[in-house]
Parts: C-alpha cells; sequence; structure tokens
C-alpha cells in the first residue's frame, strides 16, 4: 500500500519511512504543498497521507480542504501530525477533511495501530468500489446485450431450429456416428454460422484443430462455457483474436462504433454466449441436455 508523507522535519521522516516499510508500505516523502498535492492527483496516488499541520510551505488543514475539493482517483486516507492538543484546534483539522490525528511527538505503537485503522478503511473502500464496478458492468452487459438482440435480423429462432434440425438430420444419414459432444465439419459451420447470422454476421471458414489456438499473443479473449451433465462434458468456447478486429465486428453488427473498449469486449463475452447458445439448440435436437454453469467472460491484452 502506498503512503506520502508530507514534512519538512528530516527525523520525521526517516523514523516514518522505516515505520512504512516495516509495516509493508510504500513511502513516499515530500517537504512541499504544491509536490505532495501533485503526488495525491496522480495516476497512481498514495492510498494513505501523513501529513503535518504546519510547516515551511505546508499548512495541514489547507491542504486537506484543496485535496478534498479535488477529483482523484481514489479519496485517500489523511492522519495529520500535530503539537496541538487543543479540542477545537483538532476540530478544525477534521473539518478540513482530515480522517485522523496524532500528537507529536508521537508513540510507535500508536502511529502503528493508526495505520492499521487507515488499511482497514481503505480496503473496505476498494471493496466497495470493486461491488460498484462490477454492478455498473453487469448493467453495462446487460443494455448491451438488449440492443444486441433488437439489431438481430427477423429470422426467428424456430426457424433456425430448424435448419439445426436438418443438419443434424444429414449427418445421420450420412451414416456417421453420433454422439452428443461430437460434431461433424457441417455441424460446426452451421451452427455457428446460424450464430453469427443473428447478429448479422457472416462465417467465412472453419478450420478443424487438434488443439486449442495459442493465445500467448492475442490481444483479447472472450470465454463462454457449457456442460453436459449427463455426458460428463465440459466444452468451452473461445473467441480471440485483436482489439481491431472485435471493434470491426461490433460496428457491422450494431452499426455503430463501440465507446469504449470495455463495451468492445462486452460484445464479444455476448457474442461467445450467442454461440454457445447455437450449440445448445443442436445439442437438444440430439437429446442431450446442457447448461452454462458460469457467466461469460472477455478479457483485454493478457
Amino acid at each position: 500500500m502506498k503512503v506520502l508523507v508530507l514534512d519538512e522535519d528530516p527525523n520525521a521522516q526517516k523514523i516514518l519511512r522505516a515505520l512504512l516499510q516495516h509495516n509493508r508500505c510504500e513511502a513516499l516523502v515530500c517537504t512541499e504543498e504544491t509536490e505532495g498535492l501533485n503526488q495525491a492527483r496522480a495516476e497512481e496516488p498514495p492510498h494513505i497521507i501523513i501529513c503535518d499541520w504546519k510547516a515551511q510551505g505546508i499548512q495541514g488543514p489547507d491542504f486537506c480542504k484543496k485535496l478534498r475539493s479535488s477529483k482523484t482517483r481514489i479519496r485517500p486516507y489523511i492522519i495529520i501530525l500535530t503539537t496541538k492538543s487543543a479540542k477545537e484546534e483538532i476540530a478544525e483539522g477534521l473539518d478540513a477533511g482530515a480522517d485522523d490525528y496524532i500528537i507529536k511527538p508521537f508513540n510507535l505503537v500508536e502511529m502503528q495501530a493508526r495505520l492499521r485503522v487507515a488499511k482497514r478503511s481503505i480496503v473496505y473502500q476498494q471493496d466497495l468500489q470493486r461491488e460498484a464496478d462490477e454492478g455498473k458492468l453487469i448493467g453495462q452487459r446487460n443494455e448491451l446485450l438488449g440492443e444486441m438482440l433488437r439489431s438481430q435480423q427477423t429470422a426467428k429462432v424456430s426457424t433456425i431450429m430448424q435448419t439445426a434440425a436438418t443438419a443434424v438430420s444429414a449427418v445421420k444419414q450420412a451414416g456417421r456416428p453420433q454422439k452428443a459432444g461430437e460434431f461433424g465439419q457441417y455441424e460446426m459451420r452451421f451452427m455457428v454460422s446460424a450464430a453469427l447470422l443473428e447478429m448479422k454476421l457472416v462465417l467465412e471458414s472453419t478450420q478443424k484443430r487438434l488443439l486449442p489456438p495459442p493465445l500467448k499473443n492475442t490481444e483479447f479473449c472472450a470465454w463462454s462455457p457449457l456442460l453436459m451433465q449427463k455426458e460428463g462434458l465440459w466444452i468451452d468456447f473461445i473467441l480471440n483474436g485483436s482489439v481491431s478486429d472485435a471493434a470491426c465486428l461490433f460496428e457491422r453488427s450494431l452499426k455503430r462504433k463501440p465507446h469504449s473498449s470495455q463495451e468492445t469486449m462486452g460484445f464479444m463475452a455476448e457474442l461467445a454466449r450467442i454461440i454457445a447458445a447455437a450449440f445448445q439448440r443442436t445439442l437438444l435436437m440430439k437429446d442431450a441436455a446442457t447448461i452454462a454453469p458460469l457467466t461469460t467472460k472477455a478479457l483485454l491484452p493478457f
């Protein structure tokens, strides 16, 4: 965890740096208010700030007010160090935006305890933010899926399923052994084509592989799973390629440009789910029931 120390006293700096390192924190030291504000507003800002109340170039309450009025990536936990002990002055520092205070000269045991309190607060804040981000992402995915469904061609699912039944019947008549988890080249091509046609996309070609495609140098990967409980089979559907190709598919299907790379990845995740659904329909005609046990995922560059 990153901690910013804003203090001009070399002795205080030395003690706090050693204490922070002992507590596995990354210590940043500033001696001037402007430098401290720049650090707090940086792309990777500190999680905790220990600020002296008053020193040359530093006014603790003013620093707190300026920082709290700024839009920062995270809300840092601010501890003010002060020689002041009057209740009114301590209240002034807290009202200015500080979260805690410690009276100088400080006790190391007390300082460590206050740091633990700060860490707990930051971790709780991060958990809340993570939950909020996940909720926002789910909302965006649902909106995107709705847009994808609205953009589908007029072909009905029943028509697609009827064509899928014809494909299955043709393979059976060809005398090929048909197991629930086995698909011929014709079936594979049809099922993917049917799913893509729903999204106004066209399959150019298919190729049978003995091993999964290498993912080491791919730019994105979308994944959707199916589970055939009765047969004890697990099927993974993986879409991988370049981010530019994904954005191109997005634009062809939805007739607009994606607003962000996150929206593009959401589209690819939903596309993987639609392809998996096409396989589910065909498997159902083989009397093989399937479930989608996990939510589809899409990852940006590895």
